[in-house]
């Protein structure tokens, strides 16, 4: 088996508790990516990765109405405008940019959301491969930039050309201190059971 990637055939889905059904609340999806929100709540961001861009959805505070989901929907930015790369999975630091894995780049973008402006880039090792997969910031500050690879469909000779692929990589402080003063992540949500 694989993941079925035809076109619009998937949809977003929200879980609002342990026990609950799954709600739909956005049809015409290809391969859910990325999905972040903002500190306080107000804006998500999200990856159709195969849309070449991340999407967000404004949210004015109060109970997120999930039937209205799909009208609050905007570009925030465009990753790129043909394979490779496409967006993968983001993460969002305290100054509001999002960082955004680039699938087929080997990269992982700094953009302001905004503007939709680039405002840096991250590479990973060669031996590492092309297929950035996500990226989150951790440490005990948030001030550490982990990123993930993957090395899917490969065949074993490609795997030995990039022994890397599939791999976790740190960026380290000194990569992320010359980006800018005082990048660190915002913390992310957790589902609790």
């Amino acid at each position: 088996g694989g993941a079925d990637l035809a076109p619009n055939a998937s949809a977003l889905y929200v879980l609002d508790g342990w026990a609950a059904q799954p709600t739909k609340v956005l049809d015409g999806v290809t391969v859910s990516n990325g999905i972040t929100w903002t500190a306080d709540g107000k804006t998500m961001y999200y990856t159709d990765s195969p849309t070449f861009g991340v999407d967000a959805f404004d949210f004015d505070g109060a109970a997120r109405a999930h039937a209205e989901l799909a009208t609050k929907r905007r570009r925030a930015i465009d990753v790129c405008t043909g394979f490779p790369p496409v967006p993968d999975g983001c993460a969002l630091d305290t100054q509001g940019m999002l960082w955004v894995a680039c699938f087929g780049a080997g990269q992982v973008r700094r953009y302001d959301p905004a503007s939709g402006e680039l405002l840096a880039t991250v590479v990973v090792p060669a031996a590492a491969g092309l297929e950035t997969t996500a990226c989150a910031f951790g440490g005990e500050a948030l001030d550490e930039l982990y990123v993930t690879t993957a090395h899917e469909f490969w065949d074993a000779a490609k795997q030995a050309q990039m022994p890397m692929a599939g791999g976790l990589f740190k960026v380290p402080r000194a990569s992320l201190a010359a980006l800018g003063d005082g990048i660190a992540g915002v913390p992310v949500n957790h589902f609790k059971v």
